[in-house]
C-alpha cells in the first residue's frame, strides 16, 4: 500500500444507504404511532356511543319534543277535544281552553308550540291536527310569525321530510341552518355521543353536584320541566305554576334593563312566510274545517318600539284572511284594552288577558255558528260582544291605521 496515495473518500452523489434506511424506519414508525392513536381514538368514541346507547333511558328525563308532548296529551284527552288553538309560545300563553269551554260548552285544546311558525302549523296539521278532523282550528297569530327573515328552524329539527326539505329549498331559499338541522336530526341515531350531547351535558352536570352545585340545580330544573306532563288540555301558563309572577310593569319599573327586548322583525309582504300562510289557510279550508284567525298583539311598549311595522304586519295577515274567507279577530286597542301589567314580558300575555281573548274568540266563533252542537249555541246563551264584522270590514280598519302614503299592500 502506498502511503502517499491519498484517502478516498465517499462521493457526494452516492446515497448513503444506512442514513437513508434509519430515516425510512423512523418514519415508519411515527406512521404507525399516529395510526394507533388515531384507532384508538375511533374506538374510544364507538365504546362511548355504545355506552351511551345503552343508557338512553338515562338521557330521556332532559329533553321532551315540545310537539311529541302535545300530540300525546291531544289523543289521549277525554272526550275527544272538536277545537284546537295553533300558534307559537305566544298562542301557547293567550288560548285558555277552559274559558273557551267556560263560554260553549265545548272542550278544547291548545297546540301552540314556542318557536314554532308558519311551516311548523302547516306539517302539525298534516300530520296530526287534520286527521282529528276537529271542528274548529284557531290561529292565533302575531306580526313575528310572517316576519322576512323566518328560518323554519324548529321544523328542520323535528317535522322536515327530505322532500319537506327540498321543498323548502326550491320554493323559498337556501339556508346552511336548515339543512345542517335537518341532517344532525337525520343522522343524528348513527352518533348518538353527538346527537344526545346536551342531554349528556346535563345528566353529568346533576350527578356532579358534589362538584359544581349550581350547574347541577340548573340541570335538576331543566329535568324537571322536560319530564313535566302535558295537561289534559295543553295549557301550560307560568302565571298557573306561580312562576315568572312580576307582571311587566312591575318589571319595567324594577329594574328595566333586565327585559328582554323583543327584536322588531324584519317586513315584506311579499315573504315566504306570507305566501304559506294563504296556502295554510287554503288547505284547512279544503278538509272542511272551520277557521278563526286570532291576532295576538305585542304588550304595549313592543308596540311603541315596533311602530308601523306591526301594523303593515297585522294588514297583511287581515288581508290575507280577507282573500281566504276566513273570520279574523283583530286586537284594536278600542276592542282589546290593555296595559304592559296584563304581560309577563313583551310578547307573553298573563293570565287575565289570556281569558280575554279567548272569550272574544268563543264568542265569535258561537255568532258565526262554528260550534252549532255546543250546549252554549243550543241554549242562546252566549251574547257576543264581538261585533261579527267581515274580513274586509276588519282590513279596512286595520289598513286605516297605517299613515297615508306607507301602506304597501295594494
Amino acid at each position: 500500500m502506498n502511503p502517499r496515495a491519498p484517502k478516498s473518500s465517499p462521493s457526494p452523489d452516492l446515497p448513503c444507504v444506512h442514513t437513508q434506511s434509519r430515516a425510512g424506519s423512523a418514519s415508519r414508525k411515527r406512521f404507525a404511532r399516529r395510526c394507533t392513536i388515531v384507532a384508538s381514538c375511533l374506538a374510544s368514541l364507538l365504546i362511548l356511543d355504545m355506552v351511551i346507547r345503552a343508557n338512553a333511558k338515562s338521557l330521556d328525563p332532559y329533553y321532551r319534543s315540545y310537539f311529541l308532548r302535545k300530540v300525546e296529551a291531544i289523543h289521549a284527552a277525554q272526550p275527544p277535544r272538536r277545537v284546537i288553538c295553533m300558534g307559537s309560545s305566544r298562542a301557547a300563553y293567550a288560548f285558555n281552553p277552559q274559558e273557551f269551554e267556560r263560554v260553549t260548552g265545548m272542550p278544547a285544546f291548545n297546540f301552540g308550540i314556542p318557536a314554532a311558525k308558519v311551516m311548523e302549523w302547516q306539517l302539525s296539521a298534516e300530520q296530526w291536527i287534520e286527521p282529528l278532523g276537529p271542528a274548529l282550528l284557531v290561529i292565533g297569530i302575531n306580526g313575528s310569525e310572517i316576519r322576512e327573515d323566518y328560518v323554519p328552524m324548529s321544523a328542520a329539527q323535528e317535522l322536515f321530510s327530505f322532500s319537506d326539505l327540498v321543498d323548502y329549498i326550491r320554493r323559498d331559499q337556501w339556508s346552511t341552518e336548515v339543512i345542517g338541522a335537518y341532517i344532525e336530526r337525520s343522522a343524528g341515531a348513527s352518533w348518538t355521543l353527538f346527537h344526545r350531547r346536551f342531554e349528556l351535558l346535563k345528566f353529568l352536570q346533576e350527578n356532579a353536584a358534589f362538584a359544581f352545585p349550581k350547574y347541577a340545580q340548573l340541570a335538576r330544573e331543566r329535568r324537571e320541566i322536560a319530564s313535566r306532563i302535558c295537561p289534559p288540555d295543553g295549557y301550560e301558563h307560568p302565571w298557573a305554576a306561580d312562576q315568572q309572577l312580576m307582571t311587566l310593569a312591575e318589571r319595567e319599573l324594577r329594574s328595566p334593563g333586565d327585559i328582554l327586548a323583543a327584536s322588531v322583525p324584519s317586513f315584506s309582504p311579499d315573504a315566504p312566510a306570507v305566501r304559506r300562510f294563504r296556502e295554510f289557510l287554503d288547505r284547512i279550508q279544503k278538509c272542511h274545517i272551520y277557521v278563526i284567525v286570532a291576532y295576538l298583539p305585542n304588550s304595549p311598549r313592543a308596540e311603541k318600539r315596533w311602530g308601523e311595522t306591526e301594523v303593515r304586519m297585522e294588514a297583511i295577515i287581515a288581508a290575507c284572511c280577507h282573500d281566504a274567507g276566513v273570520p279574523y279577530v283583530s286586537a284594536a286597542r278600542a276592542e282589546l284594552p290593555r296595559t304592559d301589567a296584563d304581560y309577563f314580558d313583551e310578547t307573553h300575555m298573563g293570565l287575565g288577558l289570556a281569558q280575554r281573548v279567548t272569550r272574544r274568540i268563543a264568542e265569535r266563533a258561537v255568532a258565526l255558528g262554528y260550534l252549532e252542537n255546543s250546549p252554549a249555541h243550543a241554549a242562546g246563551e252566549v251574547a257576543s260582544t264581538v261585533p261579527v264584522q267581515s274580513s274586509s270590514s276588519v282590513l279596512s280598519t286595520t289598513l286605516e291605521r297605517i299613515p297615508a302614503g306607507e301602506n304597501s299592500h295594494p
